[in-house]
C-alpha cells in the first residue's frame, strides 16, 4: 500500500515538474483537497516551487510571467486534478480512508514527502476544521489536546503519515 501511494504522489509531483514548471527550481509544494458535495467530489489543486533565484512562485502565475499559453497550463491543471483524485480514490480503501488535503514536497535530491490530512465531518474543509480546534483549544487546552491526540494516533496507525519516499 506505501509503495502503490508513493507512486501516485511521484506521478502528480512529475507532472508538475516536467509538463507545469518551465523553469528550474529547487523545491515544489503541491497542494490538495477533495471537497465532498451531494452529486460527488471535488478536487482543488494548487502548487508552488522556489525557483533557481529563490523565489516562490504561486503555479495560477505561470502563464502570466513564463509566457505559457493559459489553455496549455488549464489544460495540465484538469490532468493534475485527475492524478490528484487517482490517489484520493487509491487511499479511500486503506486505513488512511476520506483525507481532506494533502501536501505533497520534493527538494532538487528528489525526496517525496507526503502528509495527509482529515476530519471527522465530510462537509467541512480541513481549514474550518482547524478553526473549530483552536477555538477548542482556546476555551480548553486539555480538551483539544486530547482530540488532536486522537486524530495523531489514527494517522500513525496507518503508517502513511509523515511518511517519506525518494524517488
Amino acid at each position: 500500500m506505501k509503495k502503490e501511494a508513493n507512486l501516485l504522489q511521484k506521478r502528480i509531483i512529475e507532472h508538475i515538474t516536467e509538463n507545469m514548471i518551465p523553469v528550474k527550481w529547487t523545491e515544489v509544494t503541491c497542494h490538495g483537497e477533495i471537497t465532498s458535495i451531494e452529486k460527488g467530489n471535488i478536487v482543488n489543486v494548487k502548487f508552488s516551487f522556489i525557483d533557481e533565484n529563490q523565489m516562490e512562485i504561486q503555479s495560477h502565475k505561470i502563464p502570466e510571467l513564463y509566457n505559457v499559453s493559459r489553455i496549455d497550463h488549464k489544460r495540465f491543471r484538469a490532468e493534475l486534478c485527475k492524478k490528484m483524485y487517482e490517489l484520493y480514490e487509491f487511499l479511500v480503501d486503506t486505513p488512511i480512508g476520506h483525507y481532506r488535503e494533502i501536501e505533497i514536497k520534493i527538494d532538487d535530491k528528489g525526496e517525496i514527502k507526503g502528509q495527509y490530512y482529515y476530519n471527522d465531518d465530510e462537509t467541512e474543509s480541513f481549514y474550518e476544521f482547524s478553526k473549530k480546534v483552536i477555538m477548542a483549544y482556546e476555551e480548553d487546552e486539555k480538551k483539544a489536546g486530547e482530540y488532536l491526540q486522537k486524530i495523531d494516533e489514527k494517522f500513525h496507525e496507518t503508517g502513511l503519515i509523515n511518511e517519506t519516499a525518494v524517488h
